[in-house]
């Protein structure tokens, strides 16, 4: 019953401060995500757009086939690379077909680099003195036959959320302190009540807010139809429902453990490196290789990898990692927190 009406109380709290709540998670995000998209696109650079391919000739095939994809015009289109995203495996085959071509798909990026793929190989063999035939095919890994191309904005959407949640567990510590400073805690904890039934009434009051803020986040993005719309909204509700529980236990964790200025400090320090790395506000250029390499220490990557993999994918089976990370983060935190509470807290 209590918890109900602490529920309650939470929802109402989110319609009384509904202008702040639009302009944090509706105006706000939407405005980074219009802006930065559209500096995202006039700083892709021509090497950002060509396609990254792998040429594979172990029975010398054809020698000068890795020339042909290597000339000014051909260069224009396609990075001969270690690690190309399709794989151009030339072998010896019969008297028909003396030459056969194999390109395998690592990873899908659209119907059009395929046929411009194909186009050139077809180009290649035409110039040959005599025509000999390709037998050409092309292999896709079972995983990526579903998987959708992600617009910038997609993209932006599933950055920011990263840098939306810091600041959704610094309202929620700023809550907290304010509960402090007017006397309300107070009042709470000389309830018939013991200090973890009232520290998991906060940790419920921080769910109920950060499932509330996601679900207006997702749902601007819809509307504003910039993101999320090819999504199943029950796939987007899971990743939801993780986000709230860390979303909560990191809020709780904050509340036990750090004064209200060291905890500023930290999640100050993490909405900058959020800024910086999450690539939501600083787009993330392919070219940079220093910032390419920074972006693996992102404290948030697996919860924007998740929004990634949902909006491209759109199954549940593709984020499951990243959904064991969230729980795992969440349960870690609530552990700990409720092993501090044990020992000592506000007292």
């Amino acid at each position: 019953m209590k918890a109900r009406i602490i529920s309650m109380l939470t929802i109402k709290g989110l319609f009384l401060n509904w202008k702040q709540i639009i302009l944090m998670y509706v105006i706000f995000p939407l405005s980074i995500c219009f802006v930065t998209g559209h500096y995202s696109k006039m700083l892709y650079t021509a090497d950002e757009n060509k396609i990254d391919i792998t040429i594979m000739d172990k029975d010398n095939a054809a020698q000068d086939f890795r020339k042909f994809f290597n000339r000014e015009d051909n260069k224009k289109l396609f990075n001969v690379t270690k690690k190309g995203d399709y794989i151009i495996t030339l072998k010896r085959g019969n008297s028909k077909s003396p030459i056969e071509v194999q390109v395998q798909e690592k990873r899908h990026v659209s119907e059009h680099n395929e046929k411009l793929i194909k186009s050139v190989i077809e180009s290649y063999g035409e110039e040959l003195e005599n025509k000999e035939n390709f037998n050409y095919e092309i292999i896709r890994d079972k995983v990526i036959k579903n998987k959708n191309e992600m617009s910038i904005y997609e993209e932006e959407a599933a950055s920011i959320v990263t840098y939306i949640i810091i600041i959704i567990i610094m309202n929620c510590s700023k809550a907290y302190d304010l509960e402090k400073q007017n006397g309300m805690f107070k009042r709470m904890i000389s309830m018939p009540l013991t200090k973890i039934d009232l520290f998991n009434y906060y940790v419920l009051i921080y769910f109920i807010y950060g499932i509330g803020t996601g679900i207006i986040y997702v749902l601007a993005f819809m509307i504003a139809k910039l993101a999320f719309l090819n999504v199943n909204f029950i796939n987007l509700i899971v990743i939801l429902l993780a986000q709230s529980l860390m979303i909560a236990s990191a809020s709780g964790f904050f509340s036990v453990f750090f004064k209200k200025n060291l905890s500023t400090v930290i999640l100050t320090t993490l909405l900058l490196i959020e800024t910086l790395l999450g690539g939501g506000f600083i787009p993330k250029v392919k070219s940079d290789a220093v910032l390419t390499s920074l972006v693996k220490f992102e404290p948030l990557k697996f919860v924007s990898d998740a929004y990634k993999d949902i909006i491209m994918y759109n199954s549940l089976s593709y984020i499951e990692r990243n959904l064991i990370i969230m729980f795992f983060v969440s349960l870690v935190l609530y552990i700990i927190s409720l092993a501090k509470i044990k020992i000592s807290w506000e007292e």
